[in-house]
């Protein structure tokens, strides 16, 4: 830092160590370093130690004119902040509410996305319902369309949970999300394949009956694809018009997996297997 209060360079610990005790500061430093404004978004300076193994680096305002430094505990601490606020906002609770808070507050807090899965709740059951004679001719069905729904959720989850992680890290940019989405996909199409089959297998095992171990494979494929296009749909659109993309979003995708798991797989077993 010269007398103006500009930073000219830095001078980390093991360059302190290895050059001579004589040398000059100004022969020591090092002149290409990170430096961050005061104006600088904080996730965009956890993105820069995270790229660069940061430790600690100098903050300055829009003349350059040296304000601080910003160090590695302060970032680990913004992190851990960000996470349990990603955490509680996925599950649809706000960051405002604490473990001590009033049960007032919590409980208003928590009424919109319980509203939401009462909605839902009851879609699900309404499909089920339209399939009832489906189910009463196979009982098999009954328990098999749980896995199918539980199956979705969880491949959907994955990749809302990557969505969501990228978007934080700025990983996700105009440039890449069309790549990002057919990585995504495509995976999908092979998962599907594979999970698809095994599970065709096991409902061969348990029922030996080919044609509906068929429809559990097919509907399985089916509902994979929907859950990875649901897990990317949702946290991207609400990215994309200024929303945070992790609130609610694991409610919102469990719902529509959930839906679409039934109703993909009693209406194939209805086309297929009832005469």
């Amino acid at each position: 830092m010269n007398q103006d209060n500009e930073v000219k360079g830095i001078l980390p610990l093991q360059r302190l160590l290895t050059h001579p005790p004589n040398l000059q500061v100004s022969d020591a430093m090092v002149t290409d370093f990170i430096v961050f404004q005061t104006i600088q978004d904080t996730a965009e300076a956890a993105r820069a130690f995270e790229r660069y193994d940061l430790i600690s680096a100098p903050v300055v305002d829009e003349q350059g004119k040296l304000q601080g430094r910003l160090c590695v505990d302060s970032i680990i601490d913004f992190i851990r902040e960000k996470t349990d606020e990603d955490i509680l906002t996925q599950a649809g609770v706000t960051e405002e509410e604490d473990l001590f808070a009033s049960v007032w507050k919590s409980a208003k807090n928590r009424w919109g996305w319980l509203l939401i899965n009462i909605v839902t709740a009851f879609v699900s059951t309404r499909i089920i319902g339209m399939f009832e004679n489906v189910i009463v001719q196979l009982v098999a069905l009954a328990s098999l369309m749980p896995i199918v729904a539980a199956m979705g959720g969880n491949t959907g989850n994955q990749t809302s949970m990557l969505i969501i992680r990228s978007l934080a890290l700025g990983q996700i940019t105009p440039s890449n999300v069309l790549r990002l989405i057919k990585k995504e996909l495509a995976l999908a199409l092979i998962n599907g394949t594979f999970i698809g089959i095994i599970l065709a297998l096991l409902s061969f095992l348990l029922y030996r009956d080919w044609e509906i171990s068929c429809v559990m494979g097919i509907a399985m494929f089916i509902n994979m694809l929907v859950a990875v296009t649901v897990g990317l749909s949702i946290p991207l659109l609400r990215h994309r018009y200024g929303k945070d993309p992790a609130v609610g979003t694991s409610i919102i995708l469990t719902s529509i997996t959930d839906s679409m798991g039934f109703f993909i797989f009693l209406g194939l077993a209805s086309l297929f297997l009832i005469n």
